[in-house]
């Protein structure tokens, strides 16, 4: 059977299915079942066949059935390949999109999430949009996977059906827009900052206290700080559980770093100290005018040129989000 797979053989596969419909459930030695090898390659024909023999006598199918590597099943294949496939399988055997996950804990939508297949995540959560709320062994839900790779046009697919995916927290306590940060995902944050769906994640805080802000300060992102400031809606001064805000934050990482003009952490506090942002008084307050050029008296949102030209044109000139 695999070999039939493999080659293309349709005509070889069926006769073998006739023959004898168990032998779909002979695992190969990389642990592929002939029905994950046809997901795989994306032989819908070939799906269509394995699926369509002889059932067990007694009904029960056996995981060897659709069994992939690393506990993935035939169906964390389709997604990635065909919407088709995707459909057929999951009415083959419902069990395979919620109670089946491989190794890590993905289900076949943590996959179809992880690649952006829109169309495959679409068909999944309106089968069953609680799939939007099994988290992986890191407690990763299908909104953080999709947020990781950029997938934003998910993200917002994934809000739209379950609205309080913004809410869901992995075990590091962070949201979809953190997790946006932390893998560099600048698009994501952009469109994340002008849609109103994702007000509840700009300033949310994690188990430290610290939010999407302090937490862009803090990796040195600063054009995602950049694009946080410019948004009205996100506070500048909150503090953290160590009551430092995020211009706190900014200054400790500019005390061990070089300020050359256009390092990113000098942008940053630039940026922060220009949009009116203010330091805890937890911390000593320090003239910021003597090093990175500004004051404290800045009472709008207002980015410097010199940062805007850095960061993209586009930016030239602020505009107020309502």
């Amino acid at each position: 059977m695999h070999e039939a797979i493999r080659n293309g053989h349709e005509a070889v596969l069926e006769k073998l299915v006739s023959a004898d419909g168990g032998l779909a459930a002979v695992v190969d030695g990389k642990g592929f079942s002939p029905l994950y090898l046809a997901a795989a390659l994306g032989r819908a024909d070939m799906v269509a066949v394995l699926i369509g023999g002889s059932p067990p006598e007694d009904g029960v199918k056996s995981p060897a059935y659709y069994v992939g590597p690393h506990g993935q099943t035939a169906l964390h294949a389709a997604v990635l390949v065909s919407e088709e496939m995707t459909k057929s399988l999951w009415c083959w055997e419902p069990t395979l999109a919620k109670k089946k996950v491989d190794n890590s804990g993905n289900t076949a939508l943590h996959h179809a999430a992880s690649a952006g297949k829109i169309g495959a995540v679409k068909l999944l959560l309106l089968k069953d949009s609680s799939l939007a709320y099994i988290p992986d062994v890191d407690g990763l839900f299908p909104v953080h996977t999709a947020a990781k790779m950029g997938k934003i046009d998910v993200i917002e697919l994934l809000m739209e059906t379950c609205p309080n995916s913004d809410e869901l927290l992995d075990n590091r306590g962070r949201n979809a827009l953190r997790c946006a940060i932390e893998h560099r995902k600048e698009k994501v944050v952009q469109r994340m900052c002008r849609n109103p769906r994702f007000r509840r994640m700009v300033n949310a805080r994690d188990g430290a206290g610290n939010t999407p802000l302090h937490l862009a300060v803090k990796h040195g992102r600063d054009r995602m700080a950049m694009l946080l400031t410019q948004d009205v809606r996100v506070n500048l001064s909150v503090m953290n559980n160590d009551g430092a805000t995020p211009l706190d934050v900014a200054i400790n990482e500019l005390d061990h770093r070089y300020t050359y003009p256009m390092n990113p952490e000098v942008l940053i506090v630039q940026c922060l100290a220009w949009c009116g942002a203010h330091r805890s008084l937890c911390y000593p307050d320090t003239s910021l005018k003597s090093r990175v050029g500004v004051g404290h008296g800045v009472r709008y949102r207002y980015i410097p040129d010199t940062c805007l030209r850095y960061v993209s044109k586009k930016y030239k000139r602020f505009k107020y989000l309502k």
